[in-house]
């Protein structure tokens, strides 16, 4: 599965300014997969996970904003979605 279509330069992609708080956010979105019932976007957000330039994005959505991580744990299917095909 391809992750970070949209992004032409995922290095640029700032690091998690809080690293407890980064993985802390990680496992509250796949938990909030999990708990979906729907085994595909479980296997999706796993897949992103271990992706090294989703896991990045990740660590600096759930590393540096609070709001961003409270949305992505609320809606983890739109979340993985936007990861899977950018913004547009």
């Amino acid at each position: 599965m391809a992750y970070f279509a949209f992004v032409s330069e995922p290095r640029v992609v700032p690091g998690a300014a809080i690293s407890e708080r980064a993985q802390a956010g990680l496992e509250r979105w796949q938990e909030a997969a999990q708990a979906t019932a729907d085994p595909k976007l479980a296997e999706s957000v796993e897949a992103a996970a271990a992706d090294p330039d989703a896991r990045r994005l990740l660590d600096a959505v759930f590393g540096n904003s609070p709001f961003l991580t409270q949305c992505a744990v609320n809606d983890p299917a739109f979340f993985c979605e936007l990861l899977q095909h950018g913004p547009d």
